[in-house]
């Protein structure tokens, strides 16, 4: 039941605005405005959970990114820029959840 209502929650609110963009694409105003729309409709506590949410999503992708990074840093050294760039936005956008 608790993962149905996750993902309902997240294909009516998150995914028509966000669905087809990379993580490291979402930044935080993007993700406000998401959740600001949510609100308006009253939903403050639906807005709370989405943004726990996506937070979770966001800490289980940089688990991953690390995880991957550390088995091909050998491999891909030409995508550290890249691989920073990445870490640092997803970094900064656990720090407000």
């Amino acid at each position: 039941m608790h993962a149905n209502d996750v993902i309902t929650s997240l294909e009516r609110d998150v995914f028509p605005h966000l669905g087809a963009m990379p993580l490291a694409d979402i930044d935080k105003p993007l993700l406000l405005s998401v959740l600001r729309k949510v609100e308006e409709r009253g939903a403050i506590e639906t807005a709370r959970r989405i943004k726990q949410r996506v937070a979770a999503i966001y800490r289980y992708a940089f688990a991953e990114f690390r995880s991957n990074l550390g088995a091909s840093r050998g491999h891909a050294r030409h995508n550290s820029d890249h691989e920073s760039q990445i870490s640092s936005r997803i970094d900064r956008a656990l720090e407000k959840s």
